[in-house]
């Protein structure tokens, strides 16, 4: 019988660590994901069987070959992290595309599911930050965008990575709302101020004598 996951929220902002960049020929070391409100639904380590080191990643995220020796294999695990990633009517994270080519192989995100990328949206409706060499705006790290609204948190635990996503996501929301609702009034006090411009010119002609 196939797991299930009890998600009512509908979201699941997910993360990974990983030996290195490649989808094709690294591994997963840890997997984490949380609901819409912030309830974890997972958090594994992942033991590679492909690899017995990773000195570059593991100098970045900290996850050691000992840390990871008696975790579960990712197809141990496969049956859990396919149930929570199911759950999903809208997934999240921080860059996607490399978090769901690394679970490509027992996870395909159906059409009907929204995804979102926090990183785009933060870098192309938030930051706006030009990159001259890619001429560009630039992508910005996880760290930037929580900074940017003032949370702190230690980075490279696919945790803590998940818990910023969803802090920056949910203070995305309110910025962008809040803007919207900015322009909206800026745009109704124009039309308001128009309006009475109209009507003073209206007033000013009909007072004005006849020709």
């Amino acid at each position: 019988m196939a797991e299930t996951v009890d998600n009512p929220s509908g979201i699941v902002v997910f993360d990974t660590e990983t030996t290195g960049l490649d989808s094709r020929t690294d591994e997963i070391l840890q997997f984490s994901a949380c609901d819409g409100e912030g309830t974890p639904l997972i958090n594994t380590y992942l033991r590679p069987v492909r690899h017995t080191e990773w000195p570059g990643a593991m100098a970045v995220n900290g996850i050691t070959p000992d840390m990871v020796k008696d975790a579960p294999t990712l197809e141990e695990m496969s049956g859990q992290i396919k149930a929570v990633l199911e759950s999903a009517k809208t997934l999240i994270g921080y860059n996607i595309e490399f978090d769901l080519g690394f679970v490509s192989s027992i996870y395909r995100r159906p059409w009907s599911v929204r995804r979102i990328d926090v990183m785009l949206d933060f870098a192309y409706k938030i930051y706006r930050q030009w990159d001259p060499r890619r001429k560009a705006l630039k992508w910005q790290k996880l760290v930037t965008a929580a900074k940017y609204y003032g949370y702190e948190f230690k980075a490279h635990d696919s945790m803590n990575d998940v818990l910023a996503t969803l802090f920056v996501y949910r203070r995305m929301e309110e910025d962008l709302r809040a803007r919207e609702e900015k322009k909206a009034a800026e745009k109704a006090a124009r039309q308001s101020n128009a309006v009475k411009l109209n009507k003073e010119f209206d007033r000013i002609l009909a007072d004005s004598p006849s020709v």
